[in-house]
């Protein structure tokens, strides 16, 4: 007798699961969000993940900003002055008015170098001078700038191999003509620029002009009175 055994075999089928792009894209937005939301966690509780506290950070809020904290120089740093390191500060709109006269130029820059270098040089004698040695020259850069008031950048410094290279620059600074900044093609007049009698430059101040001074020249008196009243 035979006996036929039936094996029932169960197939397995793998189908891929398609999402939707406004599934998937709700998904990664969850999981940025929460990659987010650890890293701010991180960041908010840094301190407490070291024992050292030179590393830890000063996080600046409103209430620890200088807006709302106060800070009275005076009475913090009792007896700190802050001095600009330049002993004349002329302002580059009148550079050209005061070293109009070269002689008056000519005559600072010698008294400049009298003290850096030690001796008495004058006008002939500046090629004789040279800045090779670039602590010398800084040196004397960084004199003149503090007693002429100008500023000279690093292109004319790295230059000017001799003191009368350097003075040819320093008289173009200070001889061109102003002009603002943020009109670069304006036309700037000047009263000399009129030789005709019925002709005239009108240098009337407008009213803005004459309430903003007017109110620097207030602010200057209130900080006067105040410092009478701290005496």
């Amino acid at each position: 007798m035979m006996i036929r055994s039936q094996i029932q075999s169960r197939t397995f089928v793998t189908s891929t699961r398609t999402l939707s792009w406004f599934g998937d894209l709700f998904g990664r937005k969850k999981a940025k969000l929460e990659s987010q939301k650890k890293r701010e966690e991180i960041i908010e509780k840094q301190d407490e993940f070291t024992t050292d506290d030179a590393v830890k950070v000063t996080h600046l809020t409103f209430k620890n900003s200088d807006k709302n904290v106060k800070f009275d120089r005076e009475k913090e740093m009792p007896g700190f002055v802050l001095k600009n390191w330049k002993t004349r500060a002329l302002r580059p709109q009148d550079l050209e008015s005061y070293y109009a006269n070269k002689k008056t130029l000519q005559n600072r820059i010698n008294g400049t170098l009298a003290l850096v270098l030690g001796k008495r040089v004058t006008r002939k004698q500046y090629k004789e001078v040279s800045l090779g040695d670039l602590e010398l020259r800084f040196k004397v850069v960084k004199a003149l700038q503090s007693s002429l008031g100008v500023d000279l950048n690093d292109y004319t410094i790295t230059k000017c191999h001799d003191l009368d290279s350097l003075y040819n620059e320093i008289e173009n600074v200070v001889s061109v003509r102003w002009k603002n900044e943020k009109h670069p093609d304006a036309i700037v007049l000047r009263p000399d620029d009129f030789t005709a009698a019925n002709v005239y430059l009108n240098e009337e101040r407008s009213d803005y002009e004459k309430q903003k001074e007017y109110g620097r020249l207030l602010q200057k008196m209130k900080h006067a009175q105040k410092k009478e009243q701290s005496v």
